[in-house]
């Protein structure tokens, strides 16, 4: 983060600036290349002690959006979540992160007007996903392995006819993990195709690392990706086909919390 200087920041939130541009991966510290997909995950739990820090770098907009949960712990994922989607994007932009020109369209979905990057943000429990994308339109979706629990009621919801044939012939608790699995795929497709609840789940089949191709519609051709890792939580991305994602940690070093 070059082009910020932390001494014009308020001491708390530079301490987030600073542990933030330390945690992230050496590759993704500079601007992306073109074609290029990349996704952060975090763990909200290990960033605790810089929500207030985090607050500060906050816009009134998403400062509003946190107001409205109702619950504590809700809010402070979220304003961990919003923090660390807008110094990413600062990073990638080389900006300040009150300079990133991130707003929200009339679906929720935030959009970076003026600039090569598209982008998605999912949260969940204590699980944050951030896509960034200079490929075209991207999708991220991430939820707890523990949602899997109770799913094969909403099956005829989730699951494409075709996927409804091999789901019937798999045992209780792995029919529930792909159910999860098959909702995160889509959901991560239906925000990069722009869509949102509009569609459908069950409309469309989504296999992983294959594109989900709409006839006549080749720009809603897009490849869904699974995350094999981290076990405690499914997610997947939606990106034009054959583009490579690449993903990481972020992981503050617990020395720089004390």
């Amino acid at each position: 983060m070059s082009s910020i200087d932390p001494s014009r920041c308020d001491p708390a939130a530079a301490t987030l600036l600073r542990v933030f541009a330390d945690a992230l991966p050496r590759g993704y510290r500079e601007p992306m290349p073109a074609r290029c997909v990349r996704v952060l995950l975090l763990d909200a739990s290990r960033w605790l002690a810089l929500t207030p820090a985090a607050r500060k770098w906050l816009d009134s907009a998403e400062t509003a959006r946190v107001a409205r949960k109702r619950f504590a712990q809700d809010r402070e994922l979220l304003t961990l979540a919003y923090a660390a989607h807008r110094l990413w994007l600062a990073v990638s932009l080389q900006c300040d992160p009150i300079q990133v020109p991130l707003i929200r369209d009339q679906r929720g979905c935030p959009q970076v007007p003026g600039t090569p990057l598209h982008t998605s943000l999912s949260h969940c429990d204590t699980a944050v996903a951030i896509a960034l994308s200079t490929a075209g339109a991207i999708g991220i979706d991430i939820e707890p392995a523990s949602r899997a629990h109770g799913l094969s009621d909403l099956a005829e919801r989730i699951a494409h006819p075709a996927e409804l044939v091999t789901l019937d012939g798999l045992p209780a608790h792995a029919r529930e993990a792909m159910l999860l699995r098959l909702w995160v795929r889509k959901e991560a497709w239906l925000k990069a195709a722009g869509v949102g609840l509009a569609w459908e789940m069950s409309a469309f089949a989504a296999a992983t690392d294959a594109p989900v191709v709409f006839a006549g519609h080749p720009e809603l051709d897009l490849q869904v990706t699974d995350f094999t890792e981290p076990a405690a939580w499914y997610a997947a991305t939606a990106v034009a086909p054959g583009v490579a994602v690449d993903w990481a940690w972020l992981q503050p070093d617990n020395a720089s919390l004390a």
